[in-house]
């Protein structure tokens, strides 16, 4: 009967080696019989090399198996998703940097967003129905203060284009259902012919005039909150058209601006 090789730790001539390449498969050799086990295959025993017992390859293909079984856990397979979207105002180093649109298509754009500012006590709703605040139309001066931001959104915000805005309205609604107090629920919506999208313009529309209503509103209600800034409709571009379906849903109500 053959005798049975030396596989113990201890062994240096016959004791297998495992070692990870670089290209994430694992290989087994053995000084007389080269036997190697990619990750995600069967082991496979090289015939032509030297010969070697039955009993031999029998061992060395049972201890293979066992890393290939490791390989798999400490590699696992690739699942084949879809790369991670990428930020496009990152360059490959990291780098902050304007987005090259010159060589997009002009076509039209619209977006519109929403916000929403809750009172935390009657005093204000109250004043703002009846136009008795010190400081004059609050609903009519925030809408304007939303048109104004709008337009000066590649001032605020560093990586924005400047564009040429075709339609630009904003709608600001006192609401008295809005939390225990009432508040007013802003809605932006902007249009453009132009290679980028007016989200941020919309944005930046909803988000002023809600901070306008705070502003002339402070005196009577400090603990005001804006809780709510959200794009609800965007169109056009190469990803298409999109919007919260939640939003549109509800049902419209007079002066809130859906459908502008």
């Amino acid at each position: 009967m053959a005798k049975r090789p030396d596989l113990s730790p201890n062994s240096a001539t016959e004791r297998p080696e495992l070692r990870q390449t670089r290209a994430s498969a694992w290989v087994v050799t053995n000084e007389k019989s080269p036997i190697a086990v990619h990750r995600g295959q069967t082991p496979r025993v090289d015939t032509t090399a030297a010969a070697v017992d039955n009993e031999s390859v029998s061992t060395l293909t049972s201890a293979l198996a066992r890393s290939t079984a490791c390989a798999d856990t400490i590699l696992p397979h690739s699942t084949g998703a879809a790369p991670a979207p990428t930020l496009t105002h990152l360059t490959p180093t990291g780098e902050a940097h304007m987005v090259d649109i010159g060589t997009k298509p002009t076509t039209h754009r619209a977006a519109v967003a929403i916000s929403r500012l809750h009172f935390s006590n009657p005093t204000a709703a109250s004043l703002i129905a009846t136009n008795s605040l010190k400081k004059g139309d609050v609903l009519s001066v925030a809408r304007i203060a939303g048109i104004m931001a709008a337009k000066a959104t590649a001032t605020l915000i560093p990586l924005c284009h400047p564009l040429a805005i075709t339609h630009l309205s904003v709608s600001c609604v006192l609401r008295h259902e809005l939390g225990q107090f009432g508040g007013v629920a802003v809605e932006a919506r902007v249009e453009c012919q132009g290679p980028t999208g007016v989200e941020m313009e919309a944005l930046t529309a909803a988000s002023v005039a809600a901070l306008t209503v705070y502003d002339m509103c402070k005196a009577v209600d400090r603990g005001m909150e804006i809780r709510l800034a959200k794009v609800v409709l965007k169109e056009g571009g190469r990803s298409g058209s999109w919007r919260d379906e939640a939003y549109w849903a509800e049902e419209p109500r007079t002066g809130d601006g859906k459908g502008q």
